[in-house]
């Protein structure tokens, strides 16, 4: 297993990291931070699970937070920018293989 430091911020961890959030929750909090976590590692938080299992519970505990939804939305399009990059690519090789 993997090394996670299990102790995630909290509102005022955040506010004392000097980044605070518009978050009330401090669940949601912990998990923004456990999410950062999991997606810096490359592994999925034994505790929480996976990225957008985290993204999931956080949205569902604040739906507000807007660092949360930055977070969710920023994955969205760039996962989707990624997938359409790597298609083309795929096509484009293909392509000039028949050529």
């Amino acid at each position: 297993m993997s090394w996670f430091p299990f102790h995630y911020r909290d509102v005022k961890g955040w506010h004392d990291s000097g980044l605070p959030l518009t978050a009330t929750s401090d669940t949601a909090a912990k998990l923004l931070d456990a999410a950062l976590t999991g997606l810096i590692l490359h592994e999925n938080d034994p505790l929480h699970g996976d990225f957008l299992t985290i993204l999931k519970k956080m949205r569902a505990e604040e739906p507000d937070m807007i660092m949360g939804n930055v977070v969710h939305y920023c994955y969205s399009v760039f996962s989707k920018i990624t997938c359409f990059v790597m298609l083309q690519q795929i096509m484009i090789k293909k392509n000039s293989f028949f050529i």
